[in-house]
C-alpha cells in the first residue's frame, strides 16, 4: 500500500501518500472523503493513547506537566477536529479531504520545563514517573499505531 507512517521526530506519528494511493485505486472524491476520514479518526485514536500512555509516566510534582498533555491532529497542515471527524466524515477541516495527502498527530506538554523534564535523565522520578515519557511510549508502540492507521483505512476501503 502506498500509505507508509513514519516516526516524525519522536513524539509523533504521519501517513504520507494518500493522494498517491487513492490515484493508483482510482476512487472518486467521496471515497477519498471516506479514506481520509477512517485515517483521521485512526490518528485520533492512536494520539489520544499516546497522551494517556505518556500522562501515566510523566513527572509529577504538582500535577501541572500530567495536566498540560494534549493530542492534536492535522491533516495536510490544518488542525482537525477530532469532534467533527467522529460525527461527520465531510465535517470542519475535511472540506478538501479529497486532495489531502498527509494525516499528522502530534502530542505535546505545554510547560516551559516539559521538554527539560523529557531529555534529563539525571532527573530522580519517584512512583514509576521517568524522563522520555514521550519517546518511550512511542518507541514501544509505533509498530501497533502505524498497523492500527493501516487497519482503518482497509477497513473503509472495503465497505
Amino acid at each position: 500500500m502506498a500509505v507508509t507512517p513514519h516516526i516524525k521526530g519522536k513524539l509523533g506519528l504521519e501517513f504520507r501518500g494518500l493522494r498517491e494511493l487513492m490515484g493508483k485505486l482510482g476512487t472518486n472524491g467521496k471515497v477519498n472523503r471516506r479514506v481520509v476520514a477512517a485515517g483521521t479518526r485512526g490518528m485520533i485514536e492512536v494520539t489520544n493513547h499516546l497522551l494517556r500512555e505518556a500522562q501515566k509516566i510523566v513527572p509529577h510534582d504538582e500535577g501541572e506537566l500530567q495536566g498540560s498533555g494534549s493530542a492534536t491532529i492535522y491533516v495536510d497542515g490544518k488542525r482537525v477536529s477530532g469532534q467533527a471527524v467522529e460525527s461527520d466524515e465531510s465535517g470542519p477541516g475535511l472540506k478538501r479531504a479529497g486532495s489531502a495527502d498527509v494525516i499528522e498527530g502530534h502530542v505535546t506538554f505545554n510547560k516551559p520545563y516539559a521538554a527539560e523534564q523529557h531529555e534529563r535523565l539525571d532527573f530522580v522520578h519517584p512512583k514509576g514517573r521517568k524522563a522520555k515519557y514521550l519517546e518511550g511510549p512511542m518507541k514501544e508502540n509505533a509498530d501497533r499505531y502505524a498497523g492500527h492507521l493501516g487497519d482503518k483505512i482497509q477497513e473503509e476501503l472495503h465497505r
